[in-house]
């Protein structure tokens, strides 16, 4: 299924102090998150989320997210990916109205689109390929889908301190519903960018992803990890710009 609910999840197909956090957290412009990204205890690549000011569009403010993946040289030869995915987020309603995305893998390349209708509540998804071939549907969609680039912009704003327990998720078919834990950790949480000591994790089962998040104000994802694929991948942070 084309899902990318982790930071890693692209690579695996070649692979505060606050004690409650501000349940009106809303993403900014001049933010720069960078992850690095392991699989099995090696370094794979790096992940970055860049956000910048998109002006207004029909009088709704918008923001720009980039989301770029990067591997590293592999002395094995057996990773060469680079994606880069640009969705325009409406702010106010906290989510994406279109999405773009070019991944380059190798010698082969492909290029998709995301243009959300919702007041018809469809999406339609064209695709194009570096051989010629194309593919282009239009999917139902409900209130509130998420994509799984904009997933995790979704979960920062703890949607479950405002009683949600579940993700609706955009699938092959459309929207796909799933259930979430959370759990407040008892012991702070370390990254490569600093040790946290309070922090939400949230788990889930089906999709088996489990994502670490700071409660201070900036609601940052300290950590995500998958198990979808070859053995254990994750993704830490290591720098974060522009967020307080």
């Amino acid at each position: 299924m084309n899902r990318r609910i982790a930071l890693v999840a692209a690579v695996l197909l070649s692979i505060g102090i606050l004690s409650r956090a501000d349940s009106g957290f809303t993403m900014r412009a001049g933010e720069c998150l960078t992850y690095r990204i392991y699989l099995a205890g090696l370094v794979l690549g790096e992940e970055r989320m860049t956000t910048r000011d998109g002006g207004t569009k029909d009088g709704q403010a918008i923001l720009l997210l980039e989301q770029t993946v990067d591997s590293y040289p592999s002395v094995f030869g057996l990773v060469d990916y680079h994606e880069r995915r640009l969705i325009s987020w409406d702010i106010e309603a906290g989510l994406p109205l279109a999405e773009e995305a070019t991944v380059v893998q190798r010698r082969t390349s492909s290029r998709e689109r995301l243009a959300f209708d919702r007041s018809r509540q469809t999406v339609t998804i064209d695709k194009d390929y570096s051989d010629g071939r194309n593919n282009s549907r239009t999917l139902p969609i409900a209130n509130g889908t998420q994509t799984g680039t904009t997933l995790l912009h979704h979960l920062r704003t703890f949607p479950w301190e405002r009683g949600s327990g579940r993700i609706a998720l955009l699938g092959g078919q459309g929207t796909e519903w799933y259930a979430f834990q959370v759990e407040t950790e008892r012991t702070p949480h370390e990254v490569p960018f600093g040790r946290f000591e309070h922090a939400y994790h949230l788990t889930n089962t089906e999709l088996r992803y489990d994502v670490w998040f700071d409660r201070g104000p900036g609601h940052l994802p300290l950590e995500i990890r998958s198990r979808l694929g070859p053995g254990l991948a994750s993704a830490r942070l290591v720098d974060a710009r522009g967020y307080k």
